[in-house]
């Protein structure tokens, strides 16, 4: 069972559990601790209650030793169920105990007798997590209610702390923990005995890549990561295991949450250039990686396959984000990511209009006539299955509010467009694939959801109702329009139409502020200087300004360019310039954001200017296609990445 459908169960459970029927302490361990725990993965047979403390203290008499309400180990062997496999202590409290406080220092009293990896104090209706690395302090990781368990995002970040696969990781790991120190004094003795070497190296993994629908496997020599690929915008997962002698056995999980806010930023870049924001390099060319809530220290060896295997399976998964915005024609959309749906917000409506609108739906259910407008189906939200109530077709679209405050203190209602996963994975299997049925007697698109909204659900309602009487009270009842900011690439035909997707790329650069690889940039650097080459351009001030600060970035790295004088550049010596850079680029491995968002303020401000730029249809079609994966990148990493980041 993936860790994904063990989080909805978690929630589905929390979300029909009442704290209130709790009247006793049994009654907190038997219908919340049991079942909660069982829910997060912990088998029964792992559980010991009312657990022995064996605490002798010298020159008083021993009595009954005190117990732990209960603990769970790593092992269902009984016999070795002991401070070394102990996981988890969890003390049950009264219902009527408002302050946990005082039983936190119980609770510590018995994990420093049985070094337990995590101490949990509950009565039912808030939970208290503290966690014992060793040698440290506690660190307190949880302080919530149950009612806040409910929230999708707090329930995903418990169960990926606290399930029992982590946390007996997580003891292996402590179990086994090397300092860096020793860790690299290993592998340089490794290196100077290669018979050694090549015995361990014969556990290494056998590389292969293994594709399904909804899977893909990479494996290297030292790494191989496991990934649940999204369908459409739902949420994939993976997890990843080393072959190495100190790691073997572990298995790290990611969320989706951190494959996008960890694993992606600094995608298809090399480790020692500091751009990856899960890796961090020490000294002797070793790094260290935080991945899922886990760091280990890796060889050089091992951090490339560690890179290799995670550029290979995002490469997959952001293909499959991407040609999904596209199919469904969503990127100019703003991506919504609320508890249980993933959408996008198409405009904004009046409460009053949702009101009346969500009135009409549920008159017109399917079931309760056959006209053209009896296409809904009776749910809080607006779904229309005009096509699965009489084909095989799916379910068109939905359409789900989201209440939003604007400045002026009035609460409007979000329109959020999104398509149930359940449908999507119900065409994946039996209709070989969602995609082949987007389309009218499909999956509507969100581009013509949105239009059939204002230009005929919308009209419909408010006509029904008023009858072509005064409608004036809805006049304004359509806020926050967005207005469509691109030109679709494949039908620009000037090149000032560009400007839009450079402003866009200077906007993720400046956001983003750090190296950029150098083979995406060259191509942008070479087309968009091609393009303004032989062009007219009159004023050049504010151009030469920002070339100027390029000049003295380098200059002060002993990288000068020569110039005769610093006046006003001419025309022909920005060009000059830019075909430097172009040449400059060419010969390095990453250039620096600066520079960047630079050169893009310099195309920016050249197709912006009012003067003639001439240019022939192959060096406009050169920077269209030159201009595509950089700004592809930087809308991706605008909407999916910088969103899922801590």
């Amino acid at each position: 069972m993936s860790n994904k459908h063990q989080i909805d169960l978690l929630i589905e459970w929390i979300n029909n559990f009442n704290p209130e029927l709790l009247k006793n302490e049994d009654d907190v361990e038997t219908k919340f601790v049991l079942p909660f725990f069982k829910l997060l993965g912990y088998p029964e047979n792992n559980r010991r209650g009312k657990y022995p403390i064996k605490a002798y203290k010298p020159g008083k008499k021993q009595g009954r030793d005190p117990e732990a309400d209960h603990v769970y180990f790593s092992t269902n062997e009984q016999e070795k169920q002991n401070a070394d496999t102990s996981l988890i202590i969890v003390e049950a409290k009264k219902p009527t105990e408002k302050n946990l406080e005082p039983h936190i220092k119980q609770a510590k009293f018995y994990g420093d007798h049985l070094k337990s990896v995590f101490l949990v104090v509950t009565n039912g209706y808030q939970v208290k997590v503290l966690k014992r690395p060793r040698h440290r302090i506690e660190e307190a990781v949880f302080d919530i209610t149950t009612d806040e368990l409910k929230e999708k995002k707090i329930a995903s970040e418990f169960y990926n702390q606290l399930n029992f696969e982590i946390v007996k990781q997580i003891n292996e790991k402590i179990a086994n923990d090397l300092t860096h120190s020793q860790y690299v004094s290993l592998e340089k003795a490794l290196q100077r005995h290669p018979e050694i070497q090549a015995i361990l190296d014969k556990g290494d993994f056998e590389p292969s890549t293994t594709r399904g629908k909804k899977y893909l496997r990479v494996v290297k020599p030292k790494v191989a990561i496991e990934c649940n690929l999204p369908i459409a915008f739902d949420e994939g997962d993976c997890t990843i295991e080393f072959s190495s002698l100190i790691l073997r056995g572990s298995t790290i999980y990611l969320s989706h949450q951190e494959i996008l806010g960890n694993l992606m930023m600094g995608f298809k870049t090399k480790p020692h250039w500091g751009t990856r924001s899960f890796l961090r390099q020490l000294e002797d060319n070793y790094f260290e990686a935080s991945l899922g809530g886990t760091t280990v220290i890796l060889s050089a060896v091992e951090t490339q396959d560690l890179c290799d295997c995670v550029d290979e399976v995002l490469s997959e998964y952001k293909r499959i984000i991407i040609e999904s915005e596209n199919i469904l024609e969503a990127s100019e959309f703003e991506p919504v990511n609320l508890e249980y749906i993933q959408g996008f917000k198409l405009f904004s409506v009046t409460k009053e209009l949702w009101e009346l609108m969500l009135k009409f739906v549920s008159e017109f259910s399917y079931n309760d006539g056959n006209s053209d407008w009896h296409i809904f189906e009776k749910v809080k939200y607006i779904k229309v299955c005009r096509a699965c109530s009489r084909s095989n077709y799916p379910e068109q679209t939905n359409i789900y509010p989201s209440l939003n405050p604007n400045i002026d203190s009035y609460y409007s209602i979000d329109i959020i467009y999104f398509l149930e996963n359940y449908e999507l994975e119900f065409f994946d299997k039996y209709y070989e694939s969602w995609r082949k049925n987007v389309g009218y007697r499909g999956f509507w698109t969100a581009t013509y959801t949105k239009k059939w909204l204002l230009e005929k659900f919308i009209p419909k309602v408010l006509d029904y109702y008023f009858h072509h009487q005064d409608q004036t009270e809805f006049e304004d009842s359509i806020l926050d329009y967005p207005e469509e900011k691109h030109i679709p690439i494949r039908n620009i035909y000037e090149a000032s139409q560009l400007e839009p997707y450079i402003c866009d790329i200077q906007q993720w650069i400046i956001n983003r502020w750090t190296k950029i690889d150098a083979s995406l940039l060259y191509p942008y650097y070479q087309a968009c200087t091609n393009l303004v080459r032989d062009s007219d351009v009159s004023e050049t001030h504010y151009i030469t300004e920002k070339l100027r600060a390029i000049k003295y970035k380098l200059s002060s790295k002993n990288e000068r360019l020569k110039f005769a004088n610093e006046g006003n550049w001419s025309y022909e010596r920005v060009v000059n310039f830019l075909d430097q850079q172009v040449e400059r680029i060419s010969n390095l491995e990453f250039e620096n954001s600066s520079y960047v968002d630079l050169m893009s303020r310099t195309f920016s401000s050249l197709l912006r200017s009012e003067d003639d730029l001439h240019y022939s249809q192959t060096q406009l079609n050169a920077a269209k296609k030159a201009l595509i994966p950089l700004w592809e990148l930087s809308r991706f990493e605008e909407r999916y990445i910088y969103p899922n980041r801590d």
